[in-house]
């Protein structure tokens, strides 16, 4: 973990598990090139941030998709 995020996220006591567990995520990943494999890193933050809710929030997204003309939901590909 980057030293600058380690120490922000020890003296915020108050951050939900969920949302730090998404950092550190960020942390890990974010940085690989390939547009598939940073979107595979924001679905992943959100599957981790939203948890239980992720997959009744992913079909809302795919139904007003089809309907807003525009693209379903990418799940990315894994590093």
């Amino acid at each position: 973990m980057h030293p600058a995020t380690e120490e922000a996220l020890s003296v915020s006591e108050e951050l939900p598990r969920r949302t730090v567990q998404a950092i550190r995520f960020a942390e890990q990943y974010a940085m690989i090139d390939g547009s598939h494999h940073k979107q595979w890193v924001i679905d992943q933050m959100l599957r981790t941030l939203l948890g239980p809710h992720y997959e009744g929030w992913a079909m809302d997204y795919n139904e007003s998709a089809i309907t807003e003309d525009y693209s379903e939901w990418d799940e990315g590909i894994a590093p």
